[in-house]
């Protein structure tokens, strides 16, 4: 893929089944194939560490899709629960690969973020 050929890059529930030099990797070459001022869009699970007293060895994101103001569609993401991230380790990351924080937030399981090359 050639360099600087991307508008947008969007990332969907996926850095949750990466370990974090894995999720460095992308990153790196998402700030590679991105355009000067080009957009990353994040959208993943915020995973708490691991509670001992809790016997699971596995972290189920639930995620409720509105596709209209009348209809949604309920889903949900699991992964091995050996890590934890959150918007600041993920937003932590970007920042490291390059990429300027635009924007935000978390709500129960799920974060989002949109950063800038």
């Amino acid at each position: 893929m050639l360099d600087d050929y991307f508008d947008n890059i969007t990332c969907f529930y996926t850095l949750m089944y990466m370990d974090k030099h894995q999720i460095e990797e992308f990153l790196k070459e998402a700030y590679r194939v991105s355009k000067k001022n080009g957009m990353l869009w994040i959208w993943d699970a915020v995973i708490p560490a691991r509670i001992p007293s809790i016997n699971a060895d596995v972290f189920v994101a639930q995620l409720e899709v509105k596709l209209s103001k009348s209809k949604a569609i309920t889903t949900g993401y699991g992964v091995r629960w050996n890590q934890c991230q959150s918007l600041s380790t993920i937003k932590e990351l970007c920042e490291k690969a390059g990429f300027v924080f635009e924007d935000g937030g978390e709500s129960g399981e799920s974060m989002w973020l949109c950063l800038r090359k």
